[in-house]
Order: structure tokens, then sequence, then C-alpha cells
């Protein structure tokens, strides 16, 4: 690590300066939000949850908590995984899986004690920072490494109190079905799905579609402590529960290494812990009362915050988003919740081909504008204003060539790699990162998809080292690999296939439609209906046998054509004793 410049512009050489810099960065980042706060509402929030967290505790009679069985530690125990560093009581994970029974028993009776207590035990709650530089970033800035938590091993397992909150949460349906983050059978395929087909539908019915994608700042870490024991409380989670879970938050504390050297022990005043299993599932919580719009549609990532509104007038577009930020600024203001208006984006998706008119008036938060643009990256999908991803398609493209580039050593045709093992890498590493979100984007014209139909066919010749005179098609067809188009075609009828039968509402609605070929106006669901690509056809109709191991290209030898009489050179010459003798 090279040396670190503080804010007083003073540099940090050895370790320990470097350990004490980057630990007092994150200090700051672990801290309250600085941005004005209302004091009648800090004070209601605090006094409130001092009242609640002295009284005992009292019992719900419908969801008791449940002691914790040997069973349930063993099976946390044998899902730890071997590879993780140990935290600051330098257990690995290996140990822990070859406890016997009786040890394993006793850490049982341990948790039993620490639930039955509302407890969580303070030296558990020490945490092991590292840095791992952020690629791109000056590494002379403190802020230019994102922190690795390392936890005990100990306070990871006793998190087994996870299931019991979400076994609560789910019964009672407390997460909003517009949240997709951090929940099972979610993705971010999904989400971008949500706002793709907004806008398809709204261009097939000569409408346009506005969005805000908002920048939220450090959301992780800016949690608010007694804002959300606050929330546990309105939302019934049970006080058992909320007590352990206000214990886990409070008086944690984390050293910075580096190399060897240890900073010295800071607080963590605000944000949920990294790594940590509750974690995500408390700040799915936390940001469950978000304020919903009638007109503009919500769109949540864990803190990818995102709301559309589909209309015929610009000027009606704008004031619905208009309305709909100024409830969210507010709530984000209310919550101790930083947003940078500046880096938030807004953009007005438009019909192709359609009439350029001058964006409409600017949306404002806290007095700053948020900037139009033409396009905006959401949940890594790149959205463009007339939404034919070409923008997407053309950086993942770029992307993967790179990959290739940096795998050049394994995949050419000196490499003693087998192509198996080739292919392997390429459907592993290089192929996936043009697939990604294929059912959002799978349905455009087939030529803005030959780019990537290119780099595989590059990929096939270099790795079998094909000639020239060999066709793409001969390539697919004897090593029996899909086309891009056809890869994408079957991961978009297993991704509808799921969303017409999952349990969210928002994702059944925005899967379940007609989409007609007739219509200029192409919708994501028009890939079920797109007819195979012949390459795809001749491997349906072919019986070829041909498998990879006996399929071998061998580049031709060409001889320059002989001139003169054969026996010129060094042919030996006929001797005098067979031209002496006579024809016959």
């Amino acid at each position: 690590m090279p040396p670190l410049i503080r804010p007083d512009k003073s540099v940090a050489f050895d370790n320990e300066e470097k350990a004490d810099c980057l630990a007092d960065s994150l200090e700051t980042q672990c801290s309250p939000s600085s941005q004005p706060v209302d004091p009648i509402h800090v004070a209601k929030v605090d006094d409130e949850v001092t009242r609640r967290t002295s009284l005992p505790p009292v019992d719900d009679p419908d969801s008791p908590l449940p002691p914790v069985t040997p069973d349930e530690v063993l099976d946390i125990v044998k899902r730890l995984k071997t590879r993780k560093a140990p935290g600051s009581d330098g257990i690995k994970n290996r140990v822990f899986q070859l406890f016997p029974a009786p040890l394993i028993m006793l850490m049982t009776a341990i948790f039993n004690c620490a639930l039955a207590n509302n407890m969580f035990p303070q030296v558990w709650k020490q945490a092991i920072v590292i840095g791992i530089p952020k690629p791109g970033k000056p590494k002379a800035s403190p802020s230019s490494y994102r922190p690795m938590s390392l936890l005990n091993v100990f306070g990871k397992i006793y998190e087994l109190i996870y299931k019991r909150l979400k076994d609560y949460v789910e019964a009672k349906s407390l997460i909003p079905d517009e949240q997709f983050g951090f929940r099972s059978e979610h993705s971010c395929v999904q989400q971008v799905h949500r706002i793709v087909e907004q806008v398809s539908a709204g261009f097939q019915r000569g409408s346009m579609t506005g969005a805000l994608f908002f920048d939220i700042a450090k959301a992780f870490d800016k949690v608010w402590h007694n804002s959300l024991i606050y929330k546990l409380y309105q939302l019934g989670v049970p006080d058992r529960l909320v007590l352990i879970i206000r214990d886990f938050l409070s008086n944690r504390t984390f050293r910075y290494r580096i190399e060897g050297a240890l900073s010295s022990p800071r607080p963590i005043r605000a944000g949920v812990p990294q790594g940590g299993v509750l974690s995500p599932l408390l700040f799915t919580l936390f940001t469950s009362n978000i304020p919903k719009s009638k007109s503009a549609k919500l769109a949540l990532f864990a803190d990818d915050t995102a709301i559309y509104y589909t209309g015929r007038s610009r000027d009606n577009i704008a004031k619905a988003l208009q309305t709909s930020a100024n409830a969210l600024g507010a709530w984000f203001r209310k919550w101790r919740i930083e947003v940078n208006p500046d880096k938030s984006q807004a953009i007005l998706f438009t019909k192709p081909h359609s009439r350029q008119a001058p964006f409409p008036r600017p949306i404002t938060m806290y007095g700053k504008p948020i900037p139009w643009e033409k396009r905006a990256k959401y949940l890594g999908v790149i959205l463009d204003e007339h939404l034919n991803f070409s923008e997407h398609i053309r950086t993942v493209r770029s992307r993967a060539a790179f990959a290739t580039g940096r795998l050049h050593s394994l995949l050419n045709p000196r490499s003693k790699l087998s192509f198996k093992g080739k292919l392997r890498i390429y459907t592993a590493c290089i192929r996936p990162i043009m697939t990604y979100a294929c059912a959002v984007f799978a349905h455009v014209k087939p030529y803005r998809l030959h780019r990537m139909q290119t780099l595989q066919n590059r990929f096939l010749r270099r790795a079998k080292d094909a000639p020239y005179y060999v066709r793409n098609e001969r390539l697919h067809l004897d090593l029996k690999i899909p086309t891009v188009q056809q890869f994408m075609k079957r991961i978009t009828v297993r991704f509808f296939a799921s969303a017409e039968k999952h349990s969210n509402p928002l994702i059944v609605s925005a899967a379940r439609y007609t989409a007609s070929r007739i219509s200029k106006i192409r919708r994501p669901r028009l890939t079920l209906t797109t007819p195979d690509d012949p390459i795809t056809v001749l491997q349906e109709s072919s019986r070829e046998t041909s498998t990879i191991r006996k399929y071998k290209l061998r580049r031709p030898s060409f001889r320059p054509r002989r001139r003169g009489p054969r026996n010129r050179g060094n042919s030996p010459t006929p001797t005098l004793a067979r031209q002496s003798q006579p024809a016959c």
C-alpha cells in the first residue's frame, strides 16, 4: 500500500499510521448523517426507544421465540465456509466443524443463555477490518479502499436469530412488494424488467415514461440505530428480538489491520454491521415504510431507488415526478438518509424515431436540480432514452472482449489447455458478461446482437485453430455450441416461466401479456416467439455423430507448381547401359 494522504494533507508512511488513517476515515463513514434534521422528531424517536427498552419484554403468545437446538447449531456450523479468514478471535471456521458433540451442546447452552437474557455478548461485536483498493481510484486517498469486516465466528453463529426474525417478517408480510433486494426468488433482472416492460407498454400506447434514479450515499453505513429500533417496535416485532437486535447494534467496535499492524479500537455509531447475516434484513425493514405515490411507481433493490411515471404530456410527467421526489426527499431527511441530487439521474423514455423535443422542466430535490440524461445505469443495465439497448450491448461486448484478451494465454491455439477447458472458461467467465439480464434486451433486432455473436465466432476459431475456409455455421454444428441468440432465448424462456408463477404480484403482472409481432414496438416477451436462427435449426435437424474429440481441423499445405522435366535437379541420371538398350 502506498503512503496515504490524510485530510490535513499530512502523509502516513508506516503501517501503524496507515491503519490509523484508514480507521479515521471509516469511523467518519460509520457515523450518523450530518444533514439538517428535525430536532423534535429525533427527540421523539429517542424518547420512545428509551421508554420501550426500559420495560420488561412481553412475550407474544402467537409467535414465541423457540430455544436454540443442537441440530440448529450443527447445521449452521456445517454451512460455514472454510476459506473465510478468521476474525478477532483468530479461530478459523474449520475448527468449529471439527467440534465433537459435547462442545456443540455447550455452544447451544451459551446461545440459549444469551437468548434468555436478551443480549449479544460484547466480545462477539469486535471486528477486524482490512482494505481492498477500489479499481480506478487514487490509492493515496483513504476513501479509495473498500472495507472488509472479519467478524467473530461465535457472533456469526449466534446470528441464528435471523431465522426467527425472517419467519416473523414473512408471516406478517412486512416487506413491501416493490423491494426486491435481499429476498429469496427476487433478482435484479426482475426489477429491471418491470421498468422496461412499463416503458415498452407505454410506447405501444403512444405514451412517454419519465424515471428518476436516486444516488443514496453510504446507505448501509448511515442507518440511524434508534430509528431502526423504533421502526421494529412499530412493525410489531417481538420484544425479545428487538432487545437482542438493539444490543447487537450498540457498542460495536472495529480495528483496522494492515500487514499485521492494528489501529486503536474505534466505535461504530451508525449503520448495520458489514458481513453480518442480520444486516440485509434489518436494512430492508428500515426502508419498509418508504412513501408510495399514487401516480409514480416505485422500484427498490436494497438502496437502489427509482421512481417512474408514464404519460402523454411532458409537463404532466415532470409534475408527477416532482411530487414523488418531494415526498421521498422529506422521508430521506426525516430518517437521516443522505441523497446526492447532483449524482442522481433523470431520463425521459421516448419512442424511436420520434420528434426530438426539449427536456421537461428540471426536477429539484433540496433545492438542487436533478440533471436530465440520455442514458442511465440501473442494476447493471444501461437504459437509453429510446430503449434500444445499443449502448448496453456495446458496453458489455467491450468488457467481454477485454476479458478475452486478458485470457489469451489460455485460449490461444498454442495453449496446452484442452478445448473443453477453454470452453469452460468461455462459458463461465466471458459469456455471462454479455448475457447478464439478457431477458430484458434479448427482444431487440438481431442485427444489434450480431456483435456478440462475432466475439463467440472469434473465440471458437482461436480455441479450435480453425482455418479460414471453415464456416462459422460448421463450427457451431460440429462443436454443438448454441449461438448467442439461442442461448439468450433459452434464458428468457426460463425467466418468464418462473415469473408467471411468482408469489409477488408485481412480477406476475409484468410477465403476463401477449406480445404481437405485427406491432412496431418490440417488448421483452417477443423473444419467446422469435424463430430460431439457421444454425439452431441445423443443429436440431442434424443427425451427425461427430464429437468434439473427433473434430480436428488442419491448415492446408500448398506446394509450388513444378516446372521443367521431372528428372531435373538431384534426381539420378539414367545409366549408359539403360540408354543403349533397344526399345522393345
